[in-house]
């Protein structure tokens, strides 16, 4: 699906020339990080996901579902600038593999910069970090193709030896190859990590954003823009929405540097006109970090 505005497409095409420098950037980064006498920063992780609504319909009979294969990489330095305060830099590089509706699947490149400050001493002092990320993600089904800029800010805090609670707010302005998955969104966030048994973590969180959703419906005579995403003819639009997500989640180590998650997220999409599109997500993940 291509745009008709000569405009946008200009636009979008400086945007994905910009976005392709990001390895580039990311390697001149790391190497001056390097330099610095950083220490490296390796993580990775392969997980396997479902999503019984990928298609965010409001009617049941629409809702489309399908698991993916999603591994994650990130790989770069973290410098001490002083006792409190550290300066990290990532190269980040990901993907979707679904099984049933190939158009979503994709590949995406980017890199992070996070300054992060430790408010006094000891394991309960707490702190505050600062972020900001690009991201390009190309699809299979093109007219998703774009670039996402993300800010944000967030602190945390152990309260007990076993539990450790971070506050986030996070801003996405994203500029896709079809406007009707532009995205300008904002996300306040709580997360609970709890100690229970032994090495076993309990994870709480919520999660409420404000911003573009892009729906799908079945298609009929007075449908304008038609996607065959999921097989067959599927009217897509635009809402403006408030979606709140709940979060819970158990994980373990398994190894030095190696540990297992499992966790379920259960959204509700609820638009201006007060349409809601509820959605669950179940994943399981193995990660890796050094």
């Amino acid at each position: 699906m291509k745009k008709d505005c000569s405009f946008s497409v200009g636009v979008f095409a400086v945007v994905r020339l910009l976005t392709t420098s990001i390895p580039l950037v990311c390697v001149s980064l790391i190497c001056f990080a390097g330099s610095a006498g950083a220490e490296w920063l390796s993580e990775g992780d392969f997980n396997v996901v479902y999503d019984n609504n990928l298609s965010r319909s409001l009617h049941e009979s629409d809702r489309k579902g399908d698991t993916a294969v999603r591994p994650r990489v990130s790989l770069g330095n973290y410098i001490q600038l002083s006792g409190p305060l550290g300066l990290s830099v990532t190269a980040n590089a990901g993907g979707d593999i679904y099984t049933e509706y190939k158009a979503l699947n994709n590949i995406n490149l980017g890199m992070t910069v996070s300054l992060k400050y430790k408010i006094g001493l000891g394991p309960y002092a707490p702190w505050v970090k600062g972020y900001g990320s690009v991201q390009y993600s190309d699809y299979e089904e093109n007219m998703r193709d774009g670039a996402s800029f993300i800010t944000g800010i967030m602190v945390g805090k152990r309260l007990h030896e076993r539990i450790d609670i971070k506050i986030g707010y996070e801003h996405e302005s994203m500029h896709a190859h079809n406007s009707l998955f532009d995205q300008l969104s904002d996300t306040a966030s709580v997360r609970t990590d709890i100690s229970v048994i032994g090495p076993l973590n309990l994870l709480l969180g919520y999660a409420i954003k404000k911003g573009n959703v892009a729906v799908y419906n079945a298609a009929d005579a007075d449908s304008v823009v038609i996607a065959y995403t999921f097989h067959e003819p599927m009217e897509i639009y635009k809402i403006r929405a408030v979606t709140q997500t709940f979060t819970v989640g158990l994980g373990m180590p398994l190894a030095d540097h190696l540990s297992a998650d499992f966790s379920s997220q259960f959204s509700t999409v609820r638009g201006d006109d007060g349409s809601r599109y509820p959605d669950a997500v179940f994943r399981l993940g193995i990660n890796y970090s050094f």
